[in-house]
């Protein structure tokens, strides 16, 4: 009788637990992935889309206490540079796990300086830009074509 008891006891354990990592897994899925889906970050920078960017780091967030953590491959976790002592918001910590990355030269978008393959995107004497490419200017690349009077356009 005890042996069934256990046997009844240990299904119902076993199904609990199917059950607690299956709604792990959507919550999981619903705030981490979502995040990759949504982020200025990958938009803006990644050459690769989100699925492949959240295949790739999404090992490193984890959810605790509600929240995402990022964690860094050497296993501490992810704090802000611009907020010292807290914990790095999701695009911040992902652009720091991507600096990171011995291969971040073939994910990330092409910055448009010398030595990617392309033509500067700013060159002295130009008189127009794009905002986008003014956007993606060091500052002090911005400062100069401000100087020289270059029209921003959209």
């Amino acid at each position: 009788m005890k042996a069934e008891i256990t046997k009844v006891m240990q299904a119902q354990i076993d199904e609990a637990n199917g059950k607690a990592q299956t709604l792990e897994q959507q919550l999981y899925t619903e705030m981490i992935g979502g995040r990759f889906t949504g982020s200025k970050f990958i938009a803006d920078k990644m050459a690769i889309p989100a699925d492949f960017v959240q295949a790739r780091f999404g090992d490193a967030f984890k959810i605790e206490d509600g929240k995402v953590v990022a964690y860094n491959p050497d296993g501490s976790k992810v704090y802000s540079r611009t907020k010292p002592g807290e914990l790095a918001g999701f695009d911040e910590a992902l652009e720091s796990l991507v600096e990171q990355y011995p291969q971040k030269d073939h994910i990330l978008k092409a910055s448009g300086k010398e030595g990617s393959g392309m033509t500067n995107q700013y060159q002295a004497g130009q008189k127009t830009m794009k905002r986008s490419q003014f956007d993606s200017l060091s500052p002090v690349e911005q400062r100069s074509a401000l100087t020289e009077k270059v029209t921003i356009i959209d």
